[in-house]
């Protein structure tokens, strides 16, 4: 199939999949449903800060097209994969939702644009999730195989539903589904043919004591469409050859590399005397590859000695909290803290070890009363996330050079097989500040214990890094 320019999608069917338990009695009586299902969800301090429209998550995996004499499986793979969207969405019915507003009197006077809402989950008066069948005129060498090996991310977010239209959060769906006959897709688990599941998620928003559930926020529907209108037309390439333009590109690191790394780590540090004496492994494999990633970007980076780098990463806040959350825990339970500050000079001079150290120290440093406080602050002047926030508030100081995880997971992405065999590659349709310089995403590869990196950078800055034997000796 040859490569066409323009690179267009077609919409081929359009449709709404609904919870399992409702879908077949013909949209029952809400009195019917389980009660989980006709209850609102409310959205605590962590879901409201990350509301933006501009960050929502756009994800989905790569197979590869079936052969022309299996062209009639298509039909059946769709039913298949929507009787099993229905199944899973029985357990998580918040996903089948709509965002509803409250919006409250204008507290700022008339003038200004600023008006303050609440948010919920409308569980019960929805159509369920949005499941769009479509064909693109791209090859799976166009995306894992691009020219210079630079992901072609005006490509990749064709993939992805056009959601300007979510400007207005009055009714916002929380999940679209794009099946591509090309084969690329936004995923959910695959659940069996029963509708039991060993671990349900557990549907209890977690909100500080005398808090909630439904809490204000101040919201700027002028700043929201202006953000919107600006990002730039998924249909233009911007040229990967200008050093000031912003471009991704995906590294893969197999176990044994971050076994390797994980040693290298530990066995620095004990080496130091880093770890009190302590010869018990304390580094993990995330902060040994994050603490790599680090000083990697920062040596590419060609700073002044004197340049101030952050690292920033997210931390699961369901342990952390005391009493703690289940691990099943449904909802945004995540902290973004600042793993370490430190100078060039003073990163590249130590070793990996070193580095690391700094970033589980962060983490252990991290505990009960640092989310509270997080939490309290916001109660008192509650926010949402906008474009950087999390990488300008670092010590009050813009001056910085920052690198930051945007996200991260132990989930087998690629894992679950949907009739279409294993996936090639995890693909996301960043935009927005998400494609900022200095952004990540990490997720699971394709071999077991392997990982994906997909970095958002300066184009002489990955230039750089494929440059650096230090570094790619580490690569797949």
């Amino acid at each position: 199939m040859e490569f066409i320019n323009n690179n267009t999608t077609s919409i081929v069917s359009e449709c709404f999949v609904q919870p399992h338990q409702y879908h077949h009695h013909a949209c029952a009586d809400s009195d019917e449903r389980p009660p989980k299902h006709n209850s609102p969800f409310y959205l605590t301090p962590w879901d409201l800060y990350f509301i933006n429209s501009q960050n929502h998550t756009q994800k989905g995996l790569l197979f590869a097209k079936p052969c022309e004499s299996d062209q009639f499986m298509i039909d059946s793979l769709l039913d298949r994969l929507k009787h099993s969207l229905s199944l899973t969405l029985t357990h998580f019915c918040p996903l089948a939702g709509r965002i509803r507003t409250i919006q409250h009197e204008n507290e700022n006077g008339n003038e200004s644009p600023v008006s303050y809402c609440s948010f919920y989950v409308d569980c019960k008066d929805s159509p369920g999730v949005k499941f769009i069948h479509a064909t693109s005129d791209l090859t799976i060498s166009d995306i894992i195989s691009p020219p210079d090996d630079i992901v072609p991310r005006s490509a990749i977010r064709k993939f992805f539903h056009d959601d300007r239209e979510l400007v207005d959060l009055h009714e916002k769906s929380l999940v679209t589904i794009t099946i591509f006959q090309q084969a690329l897709h936004h995923h959910h688990q695959h659940q069996p043919s029963t509708v039991d599941i060993s671990r349900p998620p557990v549907l209890n928003p977690w909100f500080p004591d005398g808090q909630g559930p439904l809490m204000k926020v101040p919201f700027n529907y002028e700043n929201q469409t202006t953000a919107s209108s600006k990002l730039p037309d998924p249909s233009v390439n911007s040229s990967p050859n200008k050093d000031g333009v912003v471009i991704t590109k995906i590294f893969h690191f197999s176990s044994e590399t971050i076994s390797k790394l994980k040693a290298k780590a530990n066995a620095e540090c004990i080496n130091c005397n880093c770890t009190n004496n302590n010869n018990n492994i304390i580094i993990s494999s995330f902060q040994s590859l994050s603490a790599f990633l680090w000083r990697s970007i920062t040596r590419a980076r060609n700073l002044p000695p004197h340049q101030i780098n952050v690292f920033m990463l997210p931390v699961n806040n369901r342990s952390k909290l005391n009493p703690p959350l289940s691990e099943d825990y449904f909802g945004n339970s995540v902290g973004i803290i600042v793993g370490g500050v430190t100078t060039t000079s003073e990163l590249l001079q130590n070793g990996l070890g070193w580095a690391a150290l700094k970033l589980h120290q962060a983490v252990v440093n991290y505990t009960d009363k640092e989310i509270r406080q997080w939490v309290d602050v916001w109660v008192q002047c509650p926010r949402t996330l906008n474009g950087n926030d999390r990488f300008r508030e670092v010590e009050g100081n813009n001056n910085v050079s920052t690198l930051g995880i945007n996200d991260f997971s132990k989930f087998n992405t690629i894992g679950n097989e949907f009739g279409l065999g294993k996936p090639l590659a995890f693909c996301s349709g960043m935009k927005g500040d998400k494609l900022s310089d200095g952004n990540m995403t990490i997720y699971s590869g394709r071999q077991p214990g392997s990982v994906d990196v997909e970095l958002c950078l300066y184009h002489h800055t990955i230039s750089n890094l494929q440059s650096d034997h230090d570094f790619v000796q580490f690569l797949c």
